[in-house]
């Protein structure tokens, strides 16, 4: 199985990887299960913006069966609860906020939980994961107001240099979006961004989007719009602490980003890297062909390789 970083990092661009073994028969069949499922039409994300209720799937607290293998514990934030996760020995110096996916209206899977006690057991490191909040009941103001409060606290007691920012889909734009905004305030940056498969524009205006759109199983354009409106509220949906594709990239913490080609938003996260390489702020860009939307969370094999990886780039 693949693992390490088999190219060495350019000072000028980073880390470029693009994987080069056939895609798991399970990875196939999880494509095929959600082409049948039809979720790409967005029915989840109507129904959730219509009624305001939570996903059925959603699980906001951690499962039980982690209590049995991590130490647990908890504090609030403006009435939302904030996990912090941790091996019950040996814990190293290295920390990660980890934002979740969702459109910012779905709140934690137990795909996430799985993914973070890997994680965990993987690097013996510390994961804090925030219970934020989601639209239609909240906007991005409220939700960047518990991720300041949260980091405040975090960087009180952990160096930066040993903290990571790690979001999956708009998890993803959220930390690259928040490390832009501690840019501009003068706070801290972490030590490194790493974003899995992220959503850096909720207008999805990128033109490329339209020919990878037809082989993404997962996302449909229209329908994440609908929800990056509901998140943006009444502000202008092009501003960086929404679509951080458009903010500042100079001056934050290292950048990586693990991208598969059958997902739209794929088409944003080439252009952010093709910024960086503009300008030469190095980044490292790992990229799986045919892989499908946050694929690396969803226990395949080929989430085993991204996960060393993920050792590999914070170790």
């Amino acid at each position: 199985m693949e693992s390490k970083l088999v190219q060495e990092p350019n000072k000028i661009r980073g880390i470029s990887y693009e994987h080069k073994s056939s895609q798991s028969f399970k990875s196939l069949m999880v494509k095929l299960a959600l082409k049948f499922a039809n979720i790409k039409s967005g029915k989840n994300i109507k129904k959730r913006l219509t009624t305001g209720e939570p996903h059925p799937k959603d699980t906001p607290e951690p499962p039980k069966d982690l209590k049995k293998d991590l130490k647990i514990t908890s504090w609030e934030v403006n009435g939302r609860n904030i996990y912090r996760l941790e091996p019950k020995a040996n814990v190293s110096k290295k920390l990660i906020l980890y934002l979740h996916g969702g459109a910012y209206i779905n709140n934690t899977t137990h795909y996430h939980w799985e993914f973070v006690q890997k994680l965990i057991s993987t690097m013996n490191c510390t994961v804090v994961l925030p219970d934020f909040p989601l639209a239609p009941n909240n906007t991005y103001l409220d939700t960047y107001e518990v991720i300041e409060l949260v980091y405040k606290k975090i960087i009180s007691e952990v160096n930066p240099n040993d903290i990571t920012f790690m979001g999956d889909s708009s998890g993803g734009g959220l930390a690259l979006g928040f490390a832009q905004k501690l840019k501009h305030d003068g706070i801290s940056q972490p030590d490194h961004i790493i974003l899995l498969t992220p959503w850096l524009d909720i207008t999805l205006t990128n033109p490329e989007i339209e020919a990878i759109e037809d082989d993404d199983p997962f996302s449909g354009a229209e329908p994440l719009r609908m929800a990056g409106k509901a998140y943006a509220g009444d502000a202008d949906p092009t501003h960086y602490m929404l679509s951080p594709i458009n903010g500042e990239i100079e001056g934050l913490g290292k950048l990586s980003i693990f991208v598969g080609t059958h997902d739209i938003l794929s088409a944003d996260a080439k252009k952010l890297k093709n910024r960086c390489d503009e300008v030469g702020i190095p980044i490292n860009y790992f990229v799986y062909p045919k892989m499908l939307h946050v694929f690396m969370i969803l226990n395949l094999s080929e989430s085993d390789i991204v996960i060393n990886q993920i050792k590999d780039l914070i170790q």
